[in-house]
């Protein structure tokens, strides 16, 4: 549980609050504008990259999956692509933060990652990284489409 700051805060001074703008705000909203275009840079590169090579064995380059031979070799295609890109965006993350912040208009006050989520790049990864695997999505639907019209006897 978290320690006690007092009093809730009336809708006034939450209002007050949003629309505070200082330093700190304004450093912060660089700081997650800074971080996000990163992300999105390195994502878009490594993302098209591990696309591309995972395209080449995938067992289902045009068409439908027709035979469970086909299924199980795409998903475990597909699952080694994910477990790749979770190996890949823990380094996406490391890369980002060597880039020191660029505008920090209040360095006394203003701590750099407090309370600043995009830091650690959910947000641009799960935009640009995934969207830039066409490859995978294009499996994932194929086995979606496989499961739906298949029988489990079949």
């Amino acid at each position: 549980m978290s320690e006690d700051s007092g009093p809730p805060k009336t809708f006034g001074q939450s209002l007050r609050s949003l629309l505070d703008i200082d330093c700190v705000r304004i450093s912060r909203i660089a700081e997650t504008a800074q971080y996000a275009a990163i992300y999105a840079f390195l994502a878009l590169f490594v993302g098209v990259g591990l696309d591309a090579l995972c395209a080449k064995i995938y067992p289902v380059k045009d068409g439908d999956i027709k035979t469970w031979t086909q299924f199980w070799g795409t998903v475990g295609v597909m699952v080694l692509q994910v477990m790749i890109s979770a190996i890949t965006v823990f380094y996406l993350r490391k890369t980002a933060q060597l880039f020191p912040l660029l505008v920090n208009l209040c360095p006394s006050r203003y701590h750099v990652g407090y309370h600043v989520p995009e830091r650690v790049g959910e947000i641009a990864i799960a935009l640009v990284y995934v969207g830039a695997m066409g490859t995978l999505l294009k499996n994932v639907d194929r086995i979606r489409e496989f499961l739906t019209r298949t029988k489990p006897d079949g």
